[in-house]
């Protein structure tokens, strides 16, 4: 288990591939660990929205986690433990923490809307109770409401294990709020995190850690060479990865859902893994594996061999 203290750089949400009988395929997950650890990302996160991990039961999940951890190399492991219930939440992420997770990565309850202090109770009972690093995860479209920036800095203030923000909104102010949260409460070595790929430049400009972002399942060398290329002052560089990002990220807007979206790309590329997910998405259509295709000659990537 590694030691977080920061969680920074290329964070891949990993797919959850599936076998033509609807199981989750694990040597095909397996594989692409492998390859994403051979291109340079930062670490993995199992159990992700990407992952689809609202539609996988709790064995499938341990599954998941089982296999990105024996494949990891050493890379930092994250994986989901949201739940409606602050018990569901630990319960679940004591069973991670003894899988040997390094952090857990919490979306706000989604169905019943918790108070601003109840909310911050929560968050910091499930890094109390797991002991592990949280990221908190920001996620509104698909929750139905915003963890506040006064929430995020709370929750880090009285849990010295909340040690971060995965931010999905295209919303720009947000994370420079949380950003100035943090700074005024005191607390050091908070990561904040984009959870969209086209983002990642912005992020960084305005002064966060990295991303956790779908898209590098796919195209994992474009968001390493852009944080790379950030670090090292290389702005032009950085600009110039952004772009293809901007470009592949078109296809969250057409296919029929975020994972559907990058499992055509990794099709597209010659992955082990096809373009289907759990219904009711099904399979992607044929169009959008097509526009998968054009879009990987469009950013310059080759096909993986």
């Amino acid at each position: 288990m590694n030691d977080v203290t920061r969680v920074s750089g290329v964070i891949v949400p990993l797919v959850s591939p599936f076998t033509p009988d609807d199981k989750v395929d694990l040597k095909a997950l397996s594989w692409l660990v492998s390859k994403l650890v051979e291109s340079g990302v930062d670490g993995f996160f199992a159990g992700s929205t990407t992952g689809e991990y609202t539609r996988l039961e709790v064995k499938e999940l341990l599954a998941v986690v089982g296999v990105t951890l024996e494949y990891s190399n050493g890379k930092i492991v994250l994986a989901g433990a949201t739940s409606d219930s602050t018990a569901g939440s630990v319960k679940l992420g004591l069973v991670l923490r003894d899988l040997g997770v390094d952090g857990l990565v919490v979306a706000p309850p989604y169905f019943l809307r918790p108070t601003q202090d109840k909310l911050v109770a929560h968050f910091t009972e499930i890094a109390s109770r797991t002991e592990l690093p949280v990221v908190i995860y920001n996620i509104p479209a698909l929750v139905g409401y915003e963890v506040s920036p006064a929430v995020i800095a709370r929750a880090a203030y009285e849990s010295s294990n909340i040690v971060g923000l995965k931010s999905t909104t295209y919303d720009m102010s947000y994370p420079r709020k949380v950003l100035a949260e943090i700074e005024m409460m005191g607390i050091k070595d908070f990561s904040i995190l984009t959870g969209i790929d086209d983002l990642l430049l912005p992020y960084l400009d305005l002064g966060a850690s990295g991303g956790i972002v779908g898209l590098a399942n796919a195209l994992p060398e474009i968001h390493v060479a852009l944080y790379r290329s950030w670090i090292e002052s290389k702005y032009v560089d950085a600009l110039n990865h952004h772009r293809k990002l901007v470009r592949a990220a078109r296809l969250y807007d057409l296919a029929s859902s975020i994972p559907c979206a990058v499992k055509a790309l990794l099709e597209a590329r010659g992955a082990p893994i096809k373009a289907t997910c759990r219904k009711p998405d099904g399979r992607e259509t044929g169009e959008i594996i097509t526009l998968a295709r054009t879009i990987l000659g469009d950013v310059g990537v080759k096909p993986w061999t």
